[in-house]
């Protein structure tokens, strides 16, 4: 496999797609949660709420699919290299926020996938088909609550690695400037 200076334009598009799927799930993740499930919420509230959960659930089955195939792209093509500039401590950090958001982007989508096929809440993907349950159903609200609760966990730690990562980026890009972040642009 010849050496690139960039990602593949496949690979760049998956990475920008699934870039803006995450932060769009990590905002609505945030916001339909303090909302919360209070009877006395007004129903306005309450079908913005429940419209937020089902996209929230429709669009993390898009996202563990599209990151399963951008892991098996990595495979089949590869990465370029770092430019020689990039200091080992940098080259260490970078690899580990890539694993750390790889591990996360998968675990966390099926985490939801558990935690709503125990709480019994599965519905259609964009009402298109119906994804299998990965748990069966349980009859005790506690043990949905348990599993949501490992999601939620989840998708603050993509916050926190998510702003590493981004850093990461604008070091690159904005001070630095050795074409570092051209690797994943277009």
């Amino acid at each position: 496999m010849a050496q690139r200076s960039e990602y593949a334009t496949i690979q760049k598009i998956l990475h920008w797609l699934i870039a803006i799927a995450v932060i769009g799930m990590l905002a609505s993740g945030v916001y339909m949660t303090t909302i919360g499930f209070d009877p006395k919420l007004p129903k306005a509230t309450v079908d913005l709420r429940n419209q937020l959960y089902t996209l929230h659930k429709s669009t993390g089955f898009v996202v563990l699919g599209l990151m399963l195939l951008r892991i098996a792209l990595r495979l089949l093509l590869g990465a370029p290299r770092l430019p020689a500039s990039v200091a080992p401590p940098q080259r260490f950090a970078a690899g580990a926020a890539q694993l750390a958001l790889y591990a996360l982007l998968i675990a966390t989508p099926i985490a939801g996938w558990a935690a709503v096929s125990v709480g019994g809440f599965m519905e259609p993907v964009y009402g298109l088909f119906n994804m299998p349950p990965l748990m069966e159903k349980s009859g005790k609200i506690a043990d949905y609550f348990d599993i949501a609760r490992i999601h939620m966990v989840l998708g603050f730690a993509i916050i926190a690695v998510l702003g590493a990562h981004i850093g990461g980026a604008m070091l690159h890009l904005l001070i630095l400037r050795d074409g570092v972040f051209k690797r994943m642009w277009f």
